[in-house]
């Protein structure tokens, strides 16, 4: 969502009309704020104002429209029309002006007033103002159906008869429901063997009970190719209010170096949905590759990893939100060492078995 609220802010619209005399007329529009965000008692209202600008060189005809919306699960992507709140707040918005022709270059405030019923449910609602360019008949009839451009302000409002949350940390309304390397840099076979022999003095420090109370309270230990620079987190939302997580994950090899360090992107996870964030380390810059002994080691030798992920929430209600636990750690290996290791077994087992035909092959050889 935060991609799509960058874009209502502003959103060069790039499209191409024509007028009388055969014109040409590149259109532009620009709204602010980017989002509104807001805390309202039932009973109370909330007052502000928009800004819309044009930097066109003709009128702009606009019509406002307000629409509530909701988001796909895990995508976040919007979804107009569904916003899955106990109720439907379009009609709680009131705005002084809903037509209007905006002149070339001009500015204008929307002032605007959200009254919140005394019988609105505790929750979130959601709604968008959506700035729609307005064509003129004769432009239809002209040129025949056409998508129509528009720009939104999105407006997140939660609702409560308490004050802000000042209390503990809670630890029941985000939920880590996935955690771990993409699959694609998986190496799946492997860990399914391991899996099987979990008993095992290797398996039970690989598949440790987590620390953090993921989901099932337990994470897997996951086999990579290479370095693990590339991971995915699912993040659940069990509150009745959107929150914000934030923070940060940190990829130590074994000699504990920081060979990864991203932080979280501060996306929006609405009410009773699941959010999807991927993890990926930057682009090291061309000529800065260094493989130093220690990286041999850890690389070649060893490949061992910890992936440690410190994570919070913020919420308009709740100011302080965590996962359970302090952090999320996981083991990875590095699928090159094992194949270092076992071609070397190998290669020393054969060696073993073939000794005595290599004695009589040597001996064979002396003597002729």
């Amino acid at each position: 969502m935060k991609n799509f609220i960058k874009g209502c802010g502003f959103f060069f619209l790039g499209i191409i009309f024509f007028f009388p005399g055969n014109v040409f007329a590149e259109i532009g529009l620009s709204v602010a704020p980017q989002k509104y965000e807001m805390t309202v008692f039932p009973g109370d209202s909330y007052a502000g104002q928009f800004k819309v600008h044009n930097p066109s060189a003709i009128a702009l005809p606009i019509d406002l429209r307000v629409i509530p919306f909701g988001a796909q699960d895990e995508t976040g992507d919007i979804i107009f029309g569904e916003s899955g709140a106990p109720e439907n707040p379009v009609s709680w918005m009131n705005l002084e002006e809903r037509n209007f022709l905006l002149a070339p270059k001009e500015n204008r405030r929307i002032p605007f007033e959200i009254i919140v019923p005394r019988t609105a449910p505790e929750g979130g609602y959601y709604m968008i103002v959506q700035f729609q360019l307005r064509i003129p008949d004769f432009e239809r009839q002209r040129h025949g159906a056409r998508t129509v451009p528009s720009v939104g302000i999105p407006i997140l409002i939660a609702t409560t008869e308490l004050a802000l949350d000042s209390s503990p940390p809670r630890e029941d309304l985000m939920e880590i429901t996935s955690f771990g390397v993409v699959p694609q840099n998986r190496v799946g076979f492997v860990e399914n063997i391991l899996r099987l022999g979990s008993q095992t003095l290797f398996a039970r420090d690989a598949f440790a009970e987590e620390r953090s109370g993921a989901k099932n309270n337990e994470i897997g230990l996951q086999i990579v190719r290479g370095e693990p620079d590339h991971f995915v987190l699912l993040i659940k939302n069990n509150d009745i209010f959107h929150f914000q997580p934030k923070g940060v994950l940190t990829v130590y090899d074994s000699l504990n170096r920081e060979v990864v360090k991203k932080e979280i992107d501060e996306q929006t996870v609405l009410p009773g949905m699941s959010r999807r964030f991927e993890l990926k380390k930057e682009t090291e810059e061309v000529g800065s590759f260094n493989l130093s002994l220690a990286d041999i080691f850890t690389n070649f030798m060893v490949g061992r990893y910890r992936a440690e992920l410190n994570l919070t929430g913020q919420g308009p209600v709740h100011t302080e939100i965590t996962p359970r636990g302090d952090a999320l750690s996981l083991s990875i290996f590095s699928i090159v060492p094992f194949i270092f290791w076992i071609t070397l077994l190998t290669l020393a087992v054969l060696i073993f078995l073939g000794r005595k035909r290599i004695k009589m092959a040597k001996e064979a050889l002396f003597k002729s």
